[in-house]
């Protein structure tokens, strides 16, 4: 793994991103993070097949966590009353998983991208650290993906590669992007791939 800035993100993959509008008043976030949020942005989609295919569609603008916990207590979901702590964070994508589902979110002051899925017994765990790292992880596994078959020996030998990399801390992965490498080489039978919308079958 290496370090993708923005700039080489979009020169890889262009038209991916789409920049992000904040809010007024716009929540406390670091500079790089708003910068890199309002001038460069995130993509439209991310698709993870995986043993619990993943996908993520992301918005075009952060919205208080509050507002999106009031949307789906309206279509239904049973949420309860959200933790007034949680005010801190910034609804950035909805996640569906095939057993689930989950928001990520920005983190105000720390910029951490997050996700929250209250099906877990801890439910926010670590997507990235900061949307510059967010760049380079994303754009490895892209870069892994198109030029992989997938098939379960790669995918190990994705995994020793992250673990032994020094671009981004390794237990920064572990939450998310490792999780899903582990228990979809548990199912020894399943091809990953990691895209920014439907794969050619």
């Amino acid at each position: 793994m290496r370090t993708c800035p923005p700039h080489e993100f979009m020169s890889r993959w262009p038209s991916a991103l789409r920049p992000i509008t904040l809010p007024v008043p716009s929540p406390t976030l670091p500079d790089d993070c708003a910068l890199s949020l309002t001038q460069f942005g995130l993509p439209r989609e991310l698709k993870i097949y995986c043993y619990n295919n993943i996908t993520v569609y992301f918005s075009d603008s952060l919205t208080p966590l509050a507002t999106i916990w009031d949307r789906d207590l309206k279509l239904g979901y049973q949420l309860g009353d959200m933790p007034p702590q949680w005010n801190r964070f910034w609804h950035v994508a909805d996640a569906e998983y095939l057993q689930g589902g989950g928001w990520i979110c920005i983190e105000e002051m720390s910029g951490k991208l997050v996700v929250i899925d209250l099906d877990q017994p801890d439910p926010i765990y670590l997507l990235n650290s900061s949307v510059a790292n967010f760049y380079t992880t994303l754009a490895h596994f892209l870069d892994w993906s198109e030029n992989s078959d997938g098939s379960p020996e790669k995918t190990a030998i994705l995994c020793d590669a992250l673990l032994n990399q020094d671009c981004v801390p390794p237990d920064e992965l572990e939450e998310f992007w490792m999780n899903f490498i582990y228990a979809t080489l548990d199912s020894a039978s399943i091809d990953l791939a990691v895209s920014l919308g439907p794969r050619d079958m």
